[in-house]
């Protein structure tokens, strides 16, 4: 069976590849000839097709016994021998009974197993009881217009049931040798004129060969289009279960930043408490050499602690655990406190600091203090960080219609076009060699980030690279 398969297949591939533009998918693994998958996805494919499409079927098959029964009233006007009229009328009786049968398989689970060949057998038996009633006929006209109910049935069969396409081509195939064989008949008996013979046949055949294109065509593009779905299915599970393995190892990650920077917060209190003391005189007095000492330790430690709140801010961010607290705040005085905090480093550095307030001193608006003091910190750090000796950051403040803006300018490196729009993004470094010589995890400017809009602000950067960088944000002006 499988040798004529591929032949009736091979035929049908070989008119619709020259007719048509076939888009054929390398990974579906469909035998162009014989039009199947491979078992396991065959069996999956047939499932899913038949709980599709068993209505509409059943609704053809109905509709197949309306027309078969109907037609019957033809042989009232072309037969005028009684016993001639019961013998059509048992014929069609009979080939509706099969019909119905398959209807009522349908509802059962043998249909599903055996579809195409179902089907197959009612094209079958229709086309045979046709060509039966043509054959006993005394009528020479009466089998005219019976060529016509077999291209119907071939219009049925090719293109209402959609599958089993090989079925429904051998089927037609048959039905034409045995038309043939009639024809040839009916033609020695002169019962058939040479012109009628030739006329059908071209018109018999050729409705064959266009059906069989036709269920070719839409057989191709319904288990085309079950594939595309199942590997769209596929690629969505694959993501899915991509997704939640990201999610654990996310979780995990978060889990063990949260566990690490408050296991390292205590001692690093500790640990600036003392230092603090030593430069306060707590334990004696110190003398220069070792104050300036004791002060470089002190800036190392505020870059660990500032990291380890930063690494807490980020868990809380990513937990949705974070909230903005609003209270009446006097910005510039936010500004000032958070400048005289990097004040040493940037002298140490050879940086000038240098203030352009043009809000009045005693605005009061609301806001979260502590996340807007972190954004400014974490701005300022990241220019300390880029900007060489000897060059200048700039933080300025100005009101705009409703907003405060907010901007922090360098003389830095400066950024690259290409890589403006990640230098927000978590864990981002634009140069991650510039970032082990300068510090940094790549977390701040992120942290910034998330803070402003959770003020409903905006933030951004302009930087042009080797001259310097812009960072500005907005605060809306609540009073």
């Amino acid at each position: 069976m499988n040798p004529v398969r591929s032949f009736i297949g091979s035929i049908s591939e070989f008119f619709v590849k020259r007719l048509f533009d076939i888009q054929e998918i390398e990974e579906m693994k469909l035998n162009s000839s014989t039009l199947t998958f491979p078992n396991d996805i065959e069996v999956v494919f047939f499932n899913n097709y038949i709980n599709k499409s068993l209505k509409p079927i059943q609704f053809i098959l109905l509709i197949a016994c309306i027309f078969y029964t109907f037609f019957g009233l033809l042989d009232l006007v072309l037969t005028d021998n009684f016993k001639m009229l019961l013998i059509l009328w048992f014929i069609r009786l009979i080939v509706v009974l099969i019909i119905l049968g398959v209807r009522y398989l349908s509802c059962h689970l043998l249909f599903k197993k055996y579809v195409p060949i179902m089907l197959t057998t009612v094209v079958m038996s229709a086309g045979m009881g046709i060509i039966i009633m043509i054959i006993i006929s005394d009528n020479p006209e009466i089998t005219y217009s019976y060529y016509a109910g077999i291209v119907l049935i071939f219009i049925f069969g090719y293109g209402g049931i959609g599958v089993g396409s090989y079925y429904i081509a051998l089927s037609g195939f048959i039905i034409v040798v045995i038309y043939e064989i009639v024809a040839i008949v009916k033609l020695s008996s002169n019962q058939m004129n040479y012109s009628v013979f030739i006329s059908n046949n071209f018109f018999f055949i050729s409705a064959n060969i266009i059906g069989m294109i036709i269920a070719y065509l839409m057989e191709y593009n319904i288990r085309r289009d079950f594939f595309l779905v199942q590997l769209v299915e596929d690629k969505r599970r694959e993501l899915e279960r991509a997704y939640e393995e990201l999610k654990k190892l996310d979780d995990r990650k978060s889990e063990f930043l949260s566990t690490v920077s408050h296991e390292l917060r205590t001692p690093l209190t500790s640990v600036k408490g003392c230092i603090e003391n030593l430069l306060c005189g707590a334990y004696g007095q110190i003398n220069d050499q070792q104050r300036e000492r004791i002060e470089i330790a002190l800036t190392c430690v505020n870059d660990e602690a500032r990291l380890v709140e930063n690494l807490l801010d980020l868990v809380r961010i990513q937990e949705n655990s974070i909230s903005v607290n609003y209270y009446p705040e006097n910005l510039t005085l936010i500004i000032h406190r958070v400048v005289n905090i990097f004040e040493y480093d940037a002298k140490e550095k050879g940086i000038t600091l240098e203030l352009n307030i043009q809000v009045d001193n005693n605005l009061y608006i609301l806001l979260d203090r502590v996340k807007i003091k972190q954004v400014l910190t974490n701005l300022i750090h990241n220019a300390l960080k880029f900007t060489p000796s000897g060059g200048n950051i700039t933080i300025s403040a100005s009101r705009e219609k409703d907003f405060i803006i907010c901007s922090v300018t360098d003389t830095g490196i400066g950024i690259p076009k290409s890589k403006i729009n990640k230098v927000f993004d978590r864990f981002y470094q634009v140069n991650s060699s510039l970032t082990r010589t300068a510090g940094g995890a790549g977390i701040g400017l992120n942290i910034a980030h998330k803070y402003v809009e959770l003020h409903n602000g905006k933030i951004w950067v302009e930087s042009t690279l080797n001259i310097g960088s812009t960072f500005a944000f907005t605060v809306p002006m609540i009073l």
